[in-house]
């Protein structure tokens, strides 16, 4: 296990791979791998296309911190794990997670530039891109959510959303429902609604 803290910026440029890493400060980092759980506890940035991935454990990004993801970058967790995305999140490449585990948001996210999640679940309040949103596993949603993007983007469910809440699509943006959609309200501007899909509210 390595716990890594300094008065100034820590810098991960290359291949970095452990049991568990703790980071306690600011750092850039890259391609991180471990065995076990990944924690970031300080502001983080992502200059380069990055690959960064549990195969046992969960990565957490701590309240309070800002992640800057910079470049394409891919974040994945096993099933039964996690990514926990607590803090501000700005994105000027492609933020994917992958794998079988759960990416939650916890936090408004703005400023991203496109985003593709496995099973997702949405904690906050809004989550805004310039570029296309699409959540290719299963979304459970807990407070009232606003998703947007501009015209010719896409927000995109390939499957089923869940919530006791209500979901709000805005912007220029089509919202694209292909499988069951169970939610306490849905408000949306442009939709393509898949024949096969059920909407319940």
């Amino acid at each position: 296990d390595v716990t890594l803290a300094a008065a100034g910026t820590i810098n991960l440029e290359n291949n970095a791979n452990a049991a568990s890493l703790t980071i306690q400060t600011a750092a850039n980092i890259q391609n991180v791998t471990t065995s076990g759980a990944q924690n970031y506890n300080g502001n983080t940035v992502i200059s380069s296309a990055a690959a960064i991935e549990s195969t046992g454990g969960n990565i957490i990004f701590a309240a309070g911190t800002t992640l800057s993801v910079n470049a394409d970058t891919t974040i994945t967790v096993p099933a039964s794990k996690y990514i926990d995305f607590n803090g501000s999140t700005s994105v000027s490449g492609k933020l994917s997670t992958a794998g079988s585990g759960l990416a939650k948001f916890n936090a408004s996210i703005t400023g991203l530039n496109e985003l593709e999640t496995q099973a997702v679940q949405i904690n906050c309040a809004a989550i805004s891109t310039g570029g296309d949103q699409t959540y290719n596993g299963a979304t459970e949603i807990t407070v009232n959510t606003e998703l947007s993007a501009p015209a010719n983007k896409l927000i995109l469910f390939n499957a089923a959303i869940s919530g006791t809440v209500n979901l709000k699509t805005s912007g220029a943006a089509v919202a694209e429902f292909k499988n069951t959609v169970n939610i306490a309200n849905l408000e949306t501007q442009v939709a393509k609604i898949n024949t096969t899909s059920t909407i319940t509210s």
